[in-house]
């Protein structure tokens, strides 16, 4: 089940970036447990989009740390499009999957 409904992306803004090229700037729907809301979201010229707004905390951790989740494509040859979820250290234990620890920021309205 994926978190972003990336056809609710709505563009507020557009940045033109020297490296990057265009970003488009603005909001998309995220679902957590059966919560939906709109996040703040960046979309990149390569499809990829960002997604802010949530938080994730380790089992055993009391820390919520800023999380990050992305869409973007998985491989050179015959590309796959999925998402991963950042936040904290970069850890790969085994048995941890990173979308059982997030979930929505205080400061986000509904």
């Amino acid at each position: 089940m994926s978190i972003l409904n990336i056809e609710t992306f709505e563009v507020t803004s557009i940045e033109h970036d020297e490296v990057l090229g265009k970003i488009e700037h603005g909001t998309i729907e995220a679902t957590l447990r059966r919560e939906t809301r709109q996040v703040p979201a960046s979309r990149y010229q390569d499809g990829t989009i960002s997604a802010t707004g949530m938080t994730g905390r380790y089992r055993t951790g009391t820390k919520a740390w800023p999380a990050v989740v992305e869409y973007r494509s998985f491989g050179q040859v015959n590309p796959k499009w999925g998402e991963s979820v950042w936040f904290g250290r970069d850890d790969r234990a085994d048995g941890f999957q990173k979308t059982h620890g997030l979930s929505f920021s205080n400061e986000v309205s509904a």
